[in-house]
C-alpha cells in the first residue's frame, strides 16, 4: 500500500496492489499517527473495486490535522473477502497556514480559501424551561449546547475565482472547513452554509469580491456520502468522441481517475 500527500489538491492518494483473485473490493482506513484503533473509514473508500490485483485509487481529503505544523497520518487497507491487511504508516501531511473549503459530495470543487475575516463563534443552548404551578423558579430540562455557528469572509480577486466559489456553494450539501487552526484562528468543522452574501471590493465595476458565509456546524456525514474525482459529465466535457475516450484511457481504472471541474456541475 502507498499513501502520498498531494499538496496542490490537499488530499492523500491511496493505492494498493498485489491483491488475490478473491479480493473483489477493499476498504481504506485512516487515523492519527500512532492511535490505537482504526475508527475512521476514508470517505467513499468503503468498497473500492479491485481488478487484476490492483485497487482503484482512492483519495482522503479529510486527513487528521494537529494544527501545529506538518503532521503524520496512518493508513490501512482491508479486504473482508480474504481478511488481508496492508499499511502505510506515518504519511506526512501539511496544510500549514492554509484553510480549505471541501465539498464532501463534490470533491473536485474543493478550494483553498484565505479568510480575511472570522466572526464571533456562537453556540445556542438547547435547554427547555418548564413552568411549575406554585413554583416561582422554572424547572429546566438540559442538553448539550448546539454546534458552533460562525461567519467566515472569503475574498476573491478574479472573475474566474468568483464564479468558481459561487458554483461550489450553489451545489449545497455538507462542507468541511479544513484549517490550520492555530495559525488562522479558525477551527476545522463540518458545516452547512446557511447564508452566502457576495459584496464587491474596491472599484464599483471591479471583479474583486468577498463572500460572507454563515457556517452552521453539523456532525461528520457517513463515509458513504461521497463523490468521485470526476463524473460522466467530465468525460463528455473533455472528449469529443468515444474513440477519444478509448485512446486516452486504456482501462476502466484509468477512466475512473478522470478529474472533474466546476463546469461539470449543473445547477438549475
Amino acid at each position: 500500500m502507498t499513501a502520498t500527500f498531494d499538496a496542490v489538491n490537499s488530499r492523500v492518494k491511496l493505492d494498493s496492489t498485489g491483491w488475490a483473485g478473491g479480493d473483489l473490493t477493499v476498504r481504506y482506513y485512516s487515523r492519527k499517527a500512532g492511535a490505537s484503533t482504526w475508527v475512521t473509514t476514508v470517505r467513499g473508500a468503503d468498497a473500492v473495486p479491485v481488478s487484476s490485483g490492483v485497487a482503484v485509487t482512492a483519495y482522503d481529503y479529510e486527513f487528521p490535522w494537529a494544527g501545529t505544523g506538518a503532521g503524520t497520518v496512518d493508513y490501512a487497507v482491508y479486504s473482508a473477502s480474504t481478511g488481508t491487511w496492508a499499511y502505510a504508516f506515518a504519511t506526512a501531511v501539511d496544510i500549514t497556514a492554509q484553510a480549505w473549503l471541501k465539498v464532501c459530495g463534490y470533491p473536485y470543487l474543493n478550494r483553498q480559501v484565505n479568510p480575511d475575516g472570522i466572526g464571533d463563534v456562537e453556540r445556542s443552548g438547547r435547554a427547555n424551561l418548564i413552568q411549575i404551578i406554585g413554583q416561582t423558579a422554572a424547572s429546566g430540562t438540559v442538553d448539550v449546547m448546539s454546534g458552533r455557528s460562525v461567519p467566515v469572509s472569503i475574498p476573491t480577486t478574479t472573475w474566474a475565482e468568483r464564479v468558481a466559489v459561487d458554483t461550489m456553494l450553489s451545489v449545497g450539501g455538507v462542507v468541511f472547513l479544513h484549517a490550520d487552526e492555530e495559525d488562522l484562528g479558525v477551527q476545522s468543522m463540518y458545516a452547512v452554509v446557511q447564508r452566502a452574501t457576495v459584496s464587491r471590493r474596491g472599484k464599483v465595476h471591479g471583479v474583486k469580491a468577498r463572500f460572507d458565509l454563515q457556517l452552521e456546524e453539523v456532525a461528520r456525514p457517513h463515509y458513504a456520502y461521497a463523490g468521485a474525482v470526476g463524473t460522466w459529465q467530465s468525460v463528455l466535457s473533455q472528449n469529443a468522441t468515444w474513440q477519444d475516450v478509448l485512446d486516452d484511457y486504456p482501462t476502466w481504472l484509468d477512466l475512473a481517475q478522470i478529474a472533474g471541474s466546476a463546469a461539470d456541475v449543473v445547477v438549475s
